[in-house]
This record gives C-alpha cells, sequence and structure tokens, in this order.
C-alpha cells in the first residue's frame, strides 16, 4: 500500500459489542490526529461462548466490512478473538491487525477474569497457567446492563477469586467497565492491556497529519455502540 496515499485514513476498532469502547477510548485520547471508525457486533454478542468455527466467520465479516471503509489498520478490540485468531488474521490481511491481549505478569496474587474461550486460548494456558477465573456469562450481563452496572452483585459474581488476589487482570475488554466498581467494592486493583495496543498501533502505521478527530460508529448496532461512548467517556476526548 503506498503510505502517501493511506497514511490519513481511519483506524479500524473492531468487538463483539459493547467492551472495544474501552479501547477505543484510550486510542482516541492517545492519536488525537487519527481518525476512528468502530464496529461492534453486537446482534452476535457475545463471542466467549461461540465454537471457533463461528468466531472466526463472524469476525472476518466485521473486518471485511472495515476494509470496505478504507482503514489503514484494524484494531482487534477483543481478547477473545485475539487470544484464539491472531496468528490467522495477521497473515490473512495486507493491513496491520493489531490485537488486544491481557498484560502478563507473574504475581501469584494476580488473576486473569477473562472468558470462557480466552481461558481456553494457548496465550493463556502459557502465561496464566492455573491463575484464571472464567466467565460465562458476564460480557452480557454488562451489555445488558451497561447503564445500570451498580445492580450487578459483585461480590456474587468475584466470589471464586481466591483471598489473596490483590490484582485483578481483565481479560474481557467488556470487564472495563467495571473496574471502578470492582477496586472501590472488593478493593482489589484492576490492570488492562490498552496501553500495550496503543504502543502497537504507534509502530505500525504512519501517523495522520489531520485536525479535528472524527469517529464513526458502524454496524448493526452503531447509533447505541455511540450513546455508550458518550455516555461514558468525554464527547470531547
Amino acid at each position: 500500500m503506498n503510505s502517501s496515499l493511506t497514511k490519513n485514513l481511519p483506524i479500524g476498532v473492531f468487538d463483539s459489542g459493547i467492551g472495544g469502547l474501552n479501547v477505543l477510548n484510550r486510542l482516541a485520547k492517545k492519536f488525537k490526529s487519527e481518525n476512528f471508525i468502530y464496529l461492534g457486533d453486537n446482534k452476535n454478542a457475545p463471542y466467549g461462548n461461540k465454537t471457533l468455527n463461528e468466531i472466526k466467520e463472524l469476525t472476518v465479516s466485521s473486518i471485511d466490512k472495515l476494509l470496505s471503509y478504507n482503514v489503514k489498520a484494524v484494531v482487534i478490540a477483543c481478547n477473545t478473538v485475539s487470544t484464539n485468531l491472531y496468528g490467522y488474521l495477521k497473515t490473512k490481511y495486507d493491513i496491520p491487525i493489531i490485537p488486544t491481549v491481557p498484560p502478563v505478569t507473574v504475581a501469584k496474587t494476580a488473576v486473569l477474569a477473562c472468558t470462557s474461550n480466552t481461558a481456553k486460548s494457548d496465550f493463556v494456558k502459557s502465561f496464566y497457567k492455573d491463575r484464571v477465573i472464567s466467565f460465562s456469562t458476564l460480557a452480557k450481563d454488562i451489555e445488558d446492563n451497561i447503564f445500570s452496572l451498580e445492580n450487578l452483585n459483585l461480590i456474587k459474581i468475584f466470589a471464586p477469586l481466591p483471598k489473596n488476589v490483590t490484582t485483578l487482570i481483565l481479560g474481557c475488554t467488556h470487564y472495563s467497565f467495571l473496574q471502578s466498581l470492582i477496586e472501590k467494592n472488593l478493593k482489589i486493583k484492576c490492570l488492562d492491556g490498552y496501553d500495550l495496543v496503543a504502543n502497537a498501533l504507534e509502530k505500525s502505521v504512519i501517523p495522520s497529519n489531520i485536525s479535528g478527530q472524527k469517529i464513526d460508529f458502524v454496524g448493526n448496532s452503531g447509533a447505541f455502540n455511540q450513546q455508550v461512548f458518550l455516555n461514558f467517556y468525554d464527547k470531547n476526548l
């Protein structure tokens, strides 16, 4: 691709639903001269319990949709997709594909919270082994209660956590919506991998020189995802 022609193209961000909005927010704040297009496949969310073949088909369909908007890179803002399909996706497409994966820590008091499919991935098995707690419905619970998260019973949800846990690694982008509630009510520090995403993106694309950042929300729930984004994050970034 001709870099002089593509540098001002937007960056695509994809997730199975609203979780990737947390990644989008971090990226939009760091890269103020970049435009973004967000595609959330809310209709088919969550991906955490689907078969890998189903996830692959849905992901390829969404990335192909983003490519129709002439994006210069795609950020996979979904840990389930990133930990299971990144190797496949980076060879399938000829533009940068940036994964979102949980940061790796060897601290014994740090536990990874993720979806069932992320927990089964080679990435998690290699780096976290038995320091993992997986949830089959939490991502959907967050999607369904995004404007009333305080009603979720975090004490009950996170009861399986070991008593000595001091750090919860957020291995699903949906879980970031609970970060402040977790830190306040459970007294556990939360970490995500979004700065790693930003660093990888910075190394993979030629910076734009636009002024007046624009973020578009497309897909089957574009208007809803925009509403969620503006509800949780500064309208002016």
